[in-house]
C-alpha cells in the first residue's frame, strides 16, 4: 500500500498542472503582411516575401518588406524579434480562434514585454499588439 501511495504521489509531481500551449503548425512560417492592414489590425497571409525579397503586393507602401515569421517559440519581423513567454488557451471568436501570447521583444532599439493578440481566420492571421498594429498608414 505505501508503495502504491509513492507511486501516485511521484506520477502526479512528474507530470505538470497544464500541459503547455502551443500554437498550431498551420500557424508557424512564413507570413506576409497584406494591404488590408489599418491602425488596428495587421493582416497577414502566405505569399512569397521575407528578409531581402521585395513584396510586389506592398512594393508602392510605406512597408514593402513586411513580414512575420512565426515559431513554436519566437515571433520575428523586420527589426522586430519576440521570445514567447506564454500562450493563453485559446478562445472562440466571431474571427476564429485567438491566442493571446505573452512575449518579451527587441523592437528597433526598445525591449519590452508585448501582449499579442493572434486570430487564425483560416486563410490568414489578424494580429493585434499591446498598442494596435505595428505598422501605421500615412495620413
Amino acid at each position: 500500500m505505501i508503495r502504491l501511495i509513492a507511486a501516485a504521489f511521484a506520477l502526479a509531481f512528474a507530470m505538470p498542472a497544464n500541459a503547455a500551449v502551443k500554437l498550431p503548425d498551420a500557424m508557424l512560417g512564413m507570413w506576409c503582411l497584406t494591404a488590408q492592414t489599418n491602425n488596428e489590425y495587421e493582416f497577414y497571409e502566405r505569399r512569397e516575401c521575407g528578409p531581402g525579397k521585395e513584396d510586389p503586393v506592398l512594393k508602392d507602401t510605406n512597408w514593402p518588406n513586411s513580414y512575420l515569421i512565426i515559431g513554436p517559440d519566437r515571433l520575428q519581423a523586420h527589426e522586430m524579434d519576440c521570445r514567447i513567454l506564454r500562450i493563453a488557451p485559446p478562445r472562440q471568436t466571431r474571427r476564429g480562434p485567438m491566442y493571446q501570447l505573452t512575449a518579451r521583444c527587441w523592437d528597433e532599439g526598445s525591449v519590452g514585454i508585448d501582449h499579442i493578440k493572434i486570430w487564425d481566420l483560416g486563410d490568414g492571421l489578424m494580429l493585434r499588439g499591446d498598442n494596435g498594429s505595428r505598422y501605421r498608414k500615412p495620413e
